[in-house]
């Protein structure tokens, strides 16, 4: 029986140096696992919001587009259509707001890509597209007699529409 408690007493051994080894030191030159500070990438406290939402449609053509920053500045929006048409704009004073300078044609979708900067200089980045409105119900009024033309004492102008006018009254309004 000698023979078997060696046995038993070996494996409890060897069973016991087992445990001690898992739950020895690690390589890590002491430092504390978990801590949070190291290996995470910074991120940036600036907040980029576009309104409209990416992927709108039907946005309207004039006062919908607007790019603002929360904790942070704007130092850079680009617009542009389809075709890479830039759409000009001015960051407003303190980096907080942009706006396009001009209405957005029609139809067209845009892409928005602005970039803001927090106190620390880490930066915020934000993309969206949209599509403006299709217009129903469009005309075209040609005036006559066209700019820069001679005219004569007596010469009638017109304006013509390519379709019918329901409302006339709001048309000679101006």
């Amino acid at each position: 029986m000698r023979g078997g408690r060696k046995g038993l007493l070996a494996l409890l051994l060897g069973a016991l140096l087992m445990a001690v080894a898992a739950c020895g030191g690690s390589d890590d030159d002491g430092k504390k696992g978990g801590d949070g500070k190291g290996d995470r990438p910074k991120t940036s406290r600036a907040v980029v919001t576009i309104a409209p939402k990416d992927g709108a449609k039907g946005v309207d053509t004039s006062g919908a587009l607007k790019v603002t920053s929360a904790k942070g500045t704007l130092s850079s929006v680009k617009v542009k259509d389809a075709k890479g048409t830039a759409v000009e704009g001015k960051i407003a004073q303190g980096g907080k707001s942009w706006r396009p300078d001009a209405h957005l044609r029609s139809d067209t979708t845009y892409t928005v890509d602005a970039v803001a900067k927090d106190a620390q200089g880490l930066t915020a980045t934000k993309h969206a597209t949209f599509t403006t409105l299709r217009p129903k119900n469009t005309f075209l009024g040609v005036y006559t007699p066209e700019d820069g033309s001679t005219v004569g004492v007596g010469m009638p102008v017109s304006l013509h529409f390519t379709r019918g006018i329901t409302h006339p009254a709001d048309v000679e309004k101006g």
